[in-house]
């Protein structure tokens, strides 16, 4: 069974809608940014799983096609598909009326974070490698958007991308199709909640750029 082509299924059916809808609503600025990160995404998800399957940090078991033998052509696909959902919820952001204490969220991430700090050193044997990179990029990204209410939004997203990356790659990895070097750790899950963040924060930085043109 190969999981990453029903994940990029479910993706593609997900961006097929969206795209329909901008086009009846003749949003083509909005379809433009789709694919814009959507390909930026690509390319930086290539770039990342050729350094580590050429390396093998982790490997893949199951594809349609490798690229350069080492790559399932699913995963760029499905991260593309993935960004252009990130683009419409970020253009969702103003719609929403939230309030919320950003205090509360922080100091609730900082609990989280923490405790998933200890419980990896004592049992899961944690490697922070990536995180120097994630870190520094994640917080630029949260620090683009001034709304305190978009920046609460930006979090539940960014802890939703981390839950559901570390409900999909244990399943993926029970299945037999997929493998770490060194075994899966809660670092990656935490790395794509930063991520998220990064790469939401270019998107504000996007909008914010072109609206003062």
């Amino acid at each position: 069974m190969n999981e990453l082509f029903n994940l990029f299924i479910i993706g593609l059916v997900i961006n097929l809608i969206l795209f329909i809808i901008d086009l009846l609503n003749k949003n083509y600025q909005r379809i433009y940014n789709y694919i814009i990160f959507g390909s930026l995404a690509a390319i930086l998800d290539l770039l990342v799983e050729f350094a580590g399957t050429y390396n093998l940090f982790w490997t893949y078991n199951e594809s349609f096609y490798f690229i350069f033998d080492l790559i399932p052509v699913e995963l760029p696909a499905i991260f593309f598909t993935s960004a252009v959902i990130g683009k419409f919820l970020h253009s969702k952001f103003k719609d929403v009326n939230w309030k919320l204490n950003i205090n509360w969220i922080f100091l609730f991430i900082s609990v989280l974070g923490f405790s998933i700090y200890i419980l990896s050193n004592m049992i899961f044997d944690m490697d922070d490698s990536l995180i120097v990179f994630t870190l520094p990029i994640g917080i630029w990204g949260f620090n683009t958007f001034k709304n305190e209410k978009n920046k609460v939004l930006l979090i539940f997203v960014a802890l939703f991308v981390a839950l559901i990356d570390y409900l999909i790659e244990s399943w993926i990895i029970s299945s037999g199709n997929y493998d770490y070097s060194s075994g899966f750790k809660l670092i990656t899950p935490i790395n794509y909640f930063l991520l998220t963040l990064a790469m939401f924060g270019l998107m504000e930085a996007f909008d914010v750029t072109k609206k003062r043109q």
